[in-house]
């Protein structure tokens, strides 16, 4: 049973770790997006950055 529970911590450990580096790329991207945009006209011309406008900027999907 021990080794069972080891091998299922090991399996869940390493999906992590493959997610963390791809959504890392993702925050930094919607990071300076958002840098960018705040330091720009667009805060007072446009208003707060929609979901949608992120999302086309990131080139990813607006649903979850």
């Amino acid at each position: 049973m021990e080794t069972l529970l080891n091998y299922a911590e090991r399996f869940y450990q390493r999906q992590f770790i493959t997610r963390k580096i791809a959504n890392h790329r993702i925050l930094d991207a919607l990071e300076h997006t958002l840098n960018h945009y705040f330091k720009s006209d667009d805060l007072i011309t446009k208003g707060i950055p929609t979901v949608q406008y992120i999302s086309d900027t990131l080139n990813i999907s607006p649903t979850i």
